[in-house]
């Protein structure tokens, strides 16, 4: 876990320089969220189904975004039940940086 007072200057830094921040992958930070993170970027909750542990982000404001890397395949209905459910911002894209757009988004 990273250094608390360490941490929060950084939150503070970014602000000064109208940066936002977000929570990155910490689904166990998202039940207590620290009200100076800006929203969630998370790449990992559709696979593992704990996307609803960053609902507590969402009741304070919050945005929520997921990035999914793989293909179009992957995308189900459920998944996009839980992204509509929980007012997630959900981008499905692939590995490679040459793709000019994301093959898939869908939630809030």
């Amino acid at each position: 876990m990273a250094d608390w007072p360490t941490t929060v200057g950084r939150r503070s830094a970014a602000r000064r320089f109208s940066l936002i921040t977000l929570l990155k992958n910490d689904l166990g930070q998202a039940a207590a969220p620290a009200p100076s993170y800006d929203g969630a970027l998370n790449e990992e909750c559709l696979s593992l189904e704990g996307c609803e542990l960053l609902k507590p982000l969402w009741d304070m404001g919050k945005a929520i975004y997921i990035v999914k890397y793989g293909s179009q395949i992957f995308v189900t209905a459920g998944h996009k039940q839980v992204a509509s459910k929980l007012h997630l911002n959900v981008i499905l894209t692939n590995l490679d940086v040459n793709s000019p757009e994301p093959l898939d988004r869908f939630g809030s």
